[in-house]
Formats: structure tokens, sequence, C-alpha cells
């Protein structure tokens, strides 16, 4: 899937530097700081030159990157997205972030995007992959432990518990890659009994 940008008729042909990818941060229409539990949990996370991949219909934060497979304005079909206006800067897929360099970013947040991914220890790696070394994702998941959320959204493409993304994790730092990780925390529940929190920092 090639990506786009949202504000503008151009289509993205090559790798982005930090300087394009903030240039289309300034450029992208400000709203209010959001106020949701999840999006607040998030917000101190955001460090320096941030994405927010999976963003849905409301960045974390109004002047961070905000990451979509669904072009701005365009509205989803499924789950809590069903109906509603994406805010995404960039249109892309969210497993693929083939144009930003590897150690580009400072810092990644995420809600609700993990499970819809195929392979989490893919979806791990380039996440990473566009942190700098030190650089740290922070994200939130549903917790199917709680409630079966894998049939309650059906693009959801795996039950989501703790035990996967430290198994993802786990099998990405056993390979011989460039990309490796460190967990510093998971499974806090950060909205009622609905989802929970994992922070990892890329090394």
């Amino acid at each position: 899937m090639k990506a786009r940008v949202c504000y503008t008729n151009e289509e993205l042909n090559r790798i982005l530097t930090r300087a394009d990818l903030q240039w289309v941060i300034d450029r992208a229409p400000k709203k209010g700081r959001p106020t949701h539990p999840e999006a607040t949990w998030l917000q101190p996370y955001c460090q320096g030159l941030t994405a927010d991949i999976g963003c849905g219909a409301e960045k974390v934060l109004p002047d961070i990157l905000g990451l979509d497979r669904l072009a701005y304005g365009e509205r989803g079909h499924f789950g809590c997205m069903n109906g509603v206006p994406s805010a995404a800067d960039i249109s892309a897929d969210a497993g693929d972030l083939y144009f930003i360099p590897d150690g580009t970013l400072d810092s990644a947040v995420s809600r609700h995007c993990f499970e819809h991914l195929p392979d989490p220890t893919e979806t791990i790696r380039e996440w990473l992959r566009i942190l700098r070394p030190g650089g740290r994702l922070a994200m939130i998941t549903p917790n199917d432990h709680w409630q079966d959320f894998f049939n309650m959204d059906k693009d959801h493409k795996f039950k989501c518990y703790p035990s996967v993304i430290t198994n993802g994790l786990r099998k990405l730092n056993e390979k011989n890659g460039p990309v490796k990780g460190k967990l510093i925390e998971i499974g806090k529940m950060t909205f009622l009994n609905w989802s929970f929190f994992t922070l990892i920092e890329r090394i």
C-alpha cells in the first residue's frame, strides 16, 4: 500500500527525513488536547518527534504525527471507527512504515492498533525499527482475558493478552537482527476491564 500525505495531493514516493515528518505535523489541522483516559495515559510518553500509529479518529496529542490506514476524513467500517472519520496525517499500512528510516523517531504511541496486524513479532520489530536507540514505544491494547474483544471486532487478527506481546518481543530478540527491545512495563489496566499498557524501549 502506498502511503499518502493526507493534507496535500503529494504521493510519498521517497524516504522521509525528520524534517519532512515535522513539516507534515506543522501543517496538519490542530484539534484540542484529547481527554479520553487512554489518550491521556499515553500523552506523557510523547517525547520529541513522535508517531501515533493507528491514530484513528483522534491523535494522542495534536502536535504529533498521526499514521493510519484510513486517510484523513475517510470513515472506518469496524469497531469504534465504524462510520467515524480518520484524523491521520499520513495514510499508510501500520505494519509497513517503509517511508520512515530506521532510528528516525524519538518515541511512538499506539492505541488499539497492534491487534489489527497479523504478526505480533513483526509488528513490534517494525514499530521499534523507526525509533532511535533508547526511544520508547508505549501502547494500549485490549485484554481478551477480561472480555472477548476478538469476537467483538471482526478486524482483530488474534486474541490479545500480555503474553502475546512478551512472546513476540522474546522471538524478536532471539533473532540475529539489528532491531531489539527491552520490556519496561506491561499489564497495567488503563481503562476499566478493557485495556492494558505496554512500554518497550529500543536497545
